[in-house]
């Protein structure tokens, strides 16, 4: 969350760039690791962000909509996808999805029709 609010110009991937906004959400009540159920407490608490939560499905190579937020018109809204260890579903990551587009290209892009004769 915290990198999708106080994004650094350079090495996102450093925790230390967001240890100072900490304190910036309110976390109370929200155990972690973060459960996908407990999102919508998430935006109740913190009602200038939204979020929606993605998870790929490796068997039909698709997305999956876990949570989709009802919240409209935030200041902020975070796309993210859920990443599970197969063998331990209770192991998870959720990861920043910053262009959704390049996610999903290969969900959009068209199948080729036949070539068909013209005929006069």
């Amino acid at each position: 969350m915290l990198s999708a609010l106080h994004e650094p110009k350079v090495n996102k991937e450093r925790l230390s760039n967001y240890t100072s906004y900490e304190s910036t959400l309110d976390m109370s009540g929200i155990n972690y690791p973060v459960q996908t159920k407990q999102i919508p407490v998430f935006e109740k608490q913190n009602p200038t962000i939204s979020i929606n939560v993605l998870s790929f499905e490796p068997d039909t190579k698709s997305f999956t909509i876990e949570y989709l937020s009802p919240e409209r018109g935030r200041q902020h809204h975070v796309n993210l996808l859920l990443l599970e260890d197969p063998q331990d579903t209770s192991k998870h990551h959720y990861v920043r999805v910053t262009d959704m587009s390049s996610l999903v290209a290969h969900r959009l892009s068209r199948p080729r029709l036949p070539r068909a004769d013209l005929v006069w």
